[in-house]
């Protein structure tokens, strides 16, 4: 019990001292910025805070939502202590179902449908068979920082599909 207070009382004082960030926890609070990732999202995006973390409405992590007035205000930090790799959810499906990147094609969905693309029973088959790595309309992507330094992250929504993601250390 002792030592549990000691450790609360060490934290309240470093918080306080400003050594400690009270909104993430990181000691000390990223501040140098090593790299701007930029990459493409027509629409909403959701980043993980746990790169393996299957996609659900609950998963925590930055949510951005898309502006028509440009770019967005950054996110708050989000750390990303002990790896460099950034698993994203682009809701690219919403009101367009034929978004690149969410659709995988593959070598048996023509044997399943052969035929002339241009056959419209062909095209119909096709598409009904044709695997998607979209869950409830948000695709999977993922980044990397290149630094292995990197202890946290934030991120921004810009006009013409634009997502920039900040790699701090």
């Amino acid at each position: 019990m002792m030592k549990r207070m000691l450790m609360m009382s060490t934290l309240v004082l470093a918080v306080a001292a400003g050594r400690v960030s009270a909104e993430t926890g990181l000691d000390p609070t990223p501040t140098r910025v090593s790299e701007t990732m930029k990459d493409h999202c027509s629409n909403d995006v959701l980043i993980a805070k746990d790169y393996k973390a299957p996609y659900s409405d609950n998963l925590e992590g930055i949510r951005l939502q898309r502006s028509t007035t440009g770019y967005t205000e950054w996110s708050k930090l989000m750390p990303v202590t002990g790896h460099v790799h950034i698993r994203w959810w682009c809701h690219s499906t919403k009101g367009n179902m034929f978004d690149p990147g969410t659709w995988r094609p593959n070598a048996q969905l023509l044997k399943d449908c052969p035929g002339s693309t241009w056959d419209p029973a062909v095209v119909q088959c096709r598409m009904r068979r044709m695997p998607t790595s979209a869950v409830q309309g948000w695709t999977p992507e993922r980044s990397r920082c290149s630094s292995s330094r990197t202890r946290a992250i934030q991120a921004r929504l810009g006009p013409d599909r634009k997502l920039e993601i900040r790699c701090l250390e």
